[in-house]
């Protein structure tokens, strides 16, 4: 795992609004649908190039959107990471080991809502993550393992 400090808020997965929040954060159905039918369309670079950035445009707006609402259901605990991989998050406070939790990750601007399972009193293993989320949380990961690959380097 790596040292990375991000906000987190969790709460015990005992309600059922939770899944459906998960579901609305982030939902890009819209825009996937729009690209992948994009994709059989052959474009010169520039006009690649600006598809691109009006998709990520999109995308910002999306989430921009979603925190600027704050529809959020109240959870019971804030806390920051610790460490961090792929797949396992290391808080700094205390959780019930075996159960599950509903987590809200703040990364640089952009909320994302994932189901974990706590492996111990305070590492929860991701569970269930929606495939957009997971490749911010990725992106996130390798720009971590990066800076410290940098900052070894440097030494």
């Amino acid at each position: 795992m790596y040292e990375a400090r991000i906000k987190i808020d969790l709460n015990i997965d005992d309600n059922e609004l939770f899944l459906q929040e998960f579901n609305s954060v982030n939902y890009q159905k819209g825009l996937k649908e729009f690209m992948h039918k994009a994709a059989r369309v052959e474009f010169s670079k520039e006009e690649a190039l600006l598809f691109e950035l009006l998709c990520d445009i999109k995308k910002d707006l999306s989430m921009i959107i979603d925190v600027k609402n704050n529809n959020f259901i109240k959870l019971s605990t804030t806390t920051m990471s610790v460490q961090l991989d792929y797949e396992q998050i290391k808080i700094q406070d205390e959780v019930k080991i075996d159960n599950n939790y509903y987590l809200r990750l703040y990364l640089n601007d952009i909320v994302i809502c994932i189901f974990a399972k706590a492996i111990s009193t305070n590492v929860l293993k991701i569970t269930k993550i929606k495939r957009y989320d997971a490749e911010v949380l990725d992106r996130f990961v390798a720009d971590v393992q990066r800076s410290i690959i940098s900052n070894k380097a440097k030494q």
